[in-house]
């Protein structure tokens, strides 16, 4: 006797409108991969729009079938002073550029761990910083204005980003304290907008070290010492592949279930 396999799990994604912010490269690329991959309708958006072009070239190359389920977008979060007016521009565009409202969106903008010493710190370097801006403000910008182009529901999901130094603080590096305090303040905003978006669903991926171009980006070679010491302390004994982090990505949509979650990949650093 044949017949059709049910396909209960793989189209989970099919026909999703998804944004992807910081989705030219890293994590946020791969992300984009597997949601056209399980059918989904992909926008990825940087700040500079020869990533943006980059990307959006790469994904149709590797999926040439599905051409006309990427679209890429040049968006600026980092200034405070344009960040709403921006943050409300990209929602309009892909929805009207997809004809449909979004299912997902995933924050993963960001500038990378930006050490900044306690003994050099002012309130207005901290508060103009680029990190605090995509890591902290940026997802309360897209929390106000998201849901007015988003289908309702717990079908539909934000997914923002955090990373393990908002548990573990780096000992010995004289900044644990201002970049501990900027990844930290993402699990308590994620439980207050589940909360205030509920039944939309908002979740959090805390990944630990991932070999993404961010490593490079460090002033003064510090990267690559940062990089050395995460190996040694993940039970893993390597550095976590965007590839795989991505999945935990995949769970926060898919997952209609949950919401107000901080979800973990590490590589079990935090039980080293």
């Amino acid at each position: 006797m044949s017949g059709q396999d049910q396909t209960k799990y793989a189209n989970k994604l099919q026909d999703a409108n998804v944004l992807i912010l910081g989705g030219t490269s890293g994590i946020g690329l791969c992300v984009a991969e597997a949601s056209l991959e399980f059918g989904a309708l992909v926008s990825v958006a940087s700040s500079n729009p020869e990533r943006v072009h980059q990307a959006v070239a790469k994904l149709q190359k590797a999926y040439p079938s599905k051409k006309d389920n990427i679209r890429g977008y040049q968006c600026d979060l980092g200034n405070q002073d344009t960040m709403e007016k921006n943050t409300v521009s990209i929602l309009e565009k892909v929805v009207q550029d997809t004809g449909k409202k979004l299912d997902h969106i995933v924050h993963l903008s960001g500038t990378g761990v930006d050490p900044v010493p306690l003994s050099a710190l002012g309130v207005k370097d901290m508060t103009d910083r680029n990190s605090v801006n995509l890591r902290f403000f940026s997802p309360l910008m897209f929390g106000k204005h998201a849901p007015k182009y988003m289908n309702p529901g717990p079908s539909s999901s934000i997914t923002l980003t955090s990373g393990v130094l908002a548990i573990r603080p780096l000992h010995g590096t004289g900044f644990a304290g201002p970049m501990t305090g900027n990844a930290a303040s993402s699990l308590g905003m994620t439980k207050g907008l589940a909360v205030d978006l509920a039944p939309l669903r908002v979740n959090l991926v805390l990944p630990g070290a991932v070999d993404t171009p961010l490593w490079d980006a460090l002033p003064g070679g510090i990267g690559a010492v940062l990089k050395a010491k995460a190996k040694d302390t993940m039970l893993t004994k390597i550095i976590g592949k965007p590839e795989d982090v991505a999945e935990s990505y995949l769970c926060c949509m898919r997952d209609a279930n949950m919401t107000g979650t901080e979800v973990h990949t590490n590589g079990g650093t935090l039980l080293f």
